[in-house]
């Protein structure tokens, strides 16, 4: 250009990974639709490559995903991983190796970019989920567990983890049963733990804790209720066994 020569580097980041991709569509009545992949039961999660999300990746009924020590777990905008009714998620990090649950970004920019990702969805009915020495950032909603009704055990039992800077919470419940210790749910958009329709919690030794910076936030750190409105506008009550914080 004017006689001048000059030459400009294309960059791009990218990695060997196993890639869970949509190849079925669920279609609801008002005409949403959730874009999902299964992953094959009883699928264990090795470290030697990281596994990126795209869209919903489902653990089926009467199925287990295991996912090892040190194992990385990417999410594209959107993604989630969902553990469907009498389906089960053992997360076995250790001291040393965490799993761990980000977005799919990998620049420096992105490190501790919230509201990434959706989130990891144990819905009503899964079982036996257990998250051990987990580090979960940078999505929408950390995990969102929900109703396990009359059922005795825990949705969920985690234990060592972070689950931090969420867009909107690190812990969504709706009427789930969780027992955690040794962890921390921290700094995000709107609540930290949202325990909503009841449920039956306890937790030990475990920080909440909010240094939310990245716009104003006015919703507490911790909401805890026992209700929810229908769609005509009544309140209907759900029981609220016990929500005990000991040493938090």
């Amino acid at each position: 250009t004017n006689g001048n020569i000059q030459d400009v580097q294309l960059e791009a980041w990218g990695q060997d990974a196993y890639f869970h991709t949509p190849n079925n569509v669920i279609v609801f009545a008002n005409g949403s639709s959730i874009a999902y992949s299964v992953i094959p039961c009883n699928a264990i999660w090795t470290n030697d490559k990281p596994h990126v999300i795209y869209g919903f990746a489902v653990v089926d009924s009467g199925c287990t995903l295991t996912i090892n020590p040190g194992a990385r777990v990417h999410l594209h905008p959107g993604g989630v991983l969902w553990v469907y009714k009498d389906g089960t998620l053992k997360v076995n990090g250790d001291p040393s190796s965490p799993v761990v649950f980000q977005g799919d970004r990998m620049e420096p920019a992105y490190s501790e970019l919230p509201g990434q990702w959706g989130a990891i969805w144990l819905s009503a009915g899964s079982k036996n989920n257990t998250i051990d020495w987990a580090i979960i950032k940078n999505g929408f909603i950390g995990l969102q567990v929900d109703t396990m009704g009359a059922s005795a055990n825990s949705t969920l039992i985690i234990r060592n983890s972070i689950v931090k800077n969420m867009s909107a919470a690190a812990l969504f419940s709706q009427g789930g049963s969780i027992t955690g210790s040794n962890s921390v749910f921290a700094n995000c958009g709107q609540y930290v733990a949202a325990l909503s329709i009841g449920g039956k919690y306890k937790f030990e030794q475990c920080t909440f804790a909010n240094f939310w910076n990245g716009s104003q936030r006015t919703t507490p750190l911790l909401a805890l209720n026992n209700y929810y409105v229908d769609i005509t506008g009544t309140t209907k009550i759900r029981n609220l066994d016990s929500a005990y914080f000991g040493n938090c």
